[in-house]
């Protein structure tokens, strides 16, 4: 049992630094058909695993962990690495599988879900300007979420999402009879997603829509679209929706966000 303990340690101290001297302690506890299931997928075989360890598919992501002891749990050992606070996620568990000679026989991961940030006031700032206002061009239009007088929720696309002030988005509606236009007077609570899965950047806002008649606004909206989008309304016949967002949340380069309208 104690030499069960001490294998785990070892695969901790190569998860935390995979040098050559970790490596080369590690490998007499690994069995050769030894597995690895993560969110990843699965690794087959001590080679493989080795090879996943040197070279993980996210680099030190566990190398400023805090990792608990080891405990024995019925014929399993399992530990959990605690990732610093403002992770995207708030660590992982594993659990091992041992076989009758104490070797690691199988390795298994669980994502523990990351506590929410500290709230902070909504503020669009230029990281989200460029991210939102550049979607069309960058493939990852926003989603926009909203909810019909049947009470269906329904999904659409809004290639011209932008932001319009430190609190606002706005789009450029081309269709005045569209079902949007139709659900904001009963229902004006939207939904709006923006993903940009290459960066790893999520943003959800939530909020409460209406239209603008202002021209100054109207010509802002229309003039800030993507002139793609532009060209498919060149008489500006459509209206200027304006969100006013109550919470931000998702994460961007700067980190895990959980903005709130303050009152």
């Amino acid at each position: 049992m104690a030499d069960e303990i001490e294998a785990v340690r070892l695969y901790v101290d190569v998860q935390t630094e995979a040098t050559e001297e970790a490596m080369a302690a590690l490998e007499p506890v690994l069995a050769d058909d030894v597995t690895s299931r993560s969110a990843m997928g699965l690794v087959e075989g001590k080679a493989a695993l080795v090879q996943a360890l040197v070279k993980p598919a996210m680099p030190g992501l566990l190398a400023k962990a805090s990792w608990s002891e080891p405990v024995r749990e019925d014929a399993t050992v399992r530990v959990r690495a605690t990732l610093p606070e403002g992770s995207m996620i708030g660590g992982l568990d594993f659990t091992f599988h041992f076989t009758g000679g104490g070797q690691i026989a199988a390795i298994s991961q669980q994502i523990l879900p990351a506590p929410a940030p500290a709230e902070t006031p909504v503020q669009l700032g230029a990281e989200i300007a460029e991210a939102v206002g550049g979607a069309l061009d960058n493939a990852t239009p926003v989603l926009v979420a909203y909810v019909d007088a049947g009470g269906q929720p329904q999904l659409s696309y809004r290639g011209t999402t932008q932001v319009l002030g430190a609190d606002q988005l706005a789009m450029w509606v081309r269709d005045r009879g569209g079902g949007l236009l139709r659900a904001l007077p009963a229902n004006p609570r939207l939904t709006l997603m923006y993903r940009d899965p290459a960066k790893r950047v999520t943003y959800q806002f939530y909020g409460r829509g209406r239209v603008v008649d202002d021209e100054a606004v109207r010509t802002t909206v229309f003039d800030r679209s993507p002139e793609r989008e532009r060209n498919f309304d060149p008489e500006r016949r459509g209206v200027a929706v304006v969100v006013d967002v109550d919470r931000v949340a998702g994460s961007g380069p700067s980190g895990r966000i959980n903005m709130v309208r303050r009152g």
